[in-house]
């Protein structure tokens, strides 16, 4: 079970800029005191994903910054596994990577998140991305929003390994690194569904 800080991304954003201005280290540095990736420490001070509490506890003590936690709320998320189906690959399954591929990532607090914008995209998050995520895993997505953004989020460390190890997608930061799994280069059908994931979430005519 591991305790995370449970407010809005914004005020998490707000409240790890303070930290650091009131210090002299840089997110680099900061990164190594909490022992993560540099690209993990984006996703807490960007709001992507929550911070843990020992890290943050961490974080106040490095710096010695006068904030008492206890003013904070912390929500419990127990580590065991969650039941999850694993779907057979389809045209439906090709399309979540491809949402995944354009406007996901996989966080190493084993979220799988989605993120869109709040203006134009929140019908699309509720009505297409929530609903398929439940049909194709069993597991309904928590979803919020913050300024112009709108957040879709599961916590299972089943299903995040299932799609980190099947399907190498990266863990943290996927840029140069993602990789279009062969099944769906190799199938008309898969690709066109994968694509539709991709352009839905990331892309554009210009």
């Amino acid at each position: 079970m591991t305790e995370f800080l449970d407010i809005e991304p914004t005020e998490q954003i707000e409240l790890l800029q303070k930290i650091k201005d009131s210090s002299s280290f840089t997110w680099l540095e900061i990164s190594k005191i909490l022992n993560v990736s540099k690209g993990m420490v984006s996703f807490y001070k960007n709001g992507f994903s929550r911070i843990p509490r020992k890290s943050l506890e961490q974080l106040v003590v490095k710096t010695n910054i006068e904030i008492d936690l206890k003013n904070f709320k912390f929500r419990k998320i127990f580590n065991k596994q969650k039941q999850v189906i694993k779907p057979e690959i389809s045209e439906e399954f090709c399309e979540f990577l491809g949402i995944l591929a354009g406007d996901g990532c996989l966080s190493k607090n084993y979220s799988i998140n989605i993120t869109c914008d709040a203006n134009s995209d929140k019908k699309y998050i509720k009505e297409k991305v929530a609903p398929l995520i439940e049909n194709l895993f069993g597991l309904k997505p928590g979803i919020n929003e913050s300024n112009n953004a709108i957040y879709c989020r599961i916590y299972s460390k089943e299903l995040f390994y299932f799609i980190n190890k099947n399907f190498e997608f990266p863990i943290g930061l996927k840029k140069n690194i993602l990789k279009v799994p062969e099944f769906i280069v190799r199938n008309t059908n898969f690709s066109k569904a994968f694509l539709r994931g991709v352009f839905d979430t990331d892309g554009g005519i210009s």
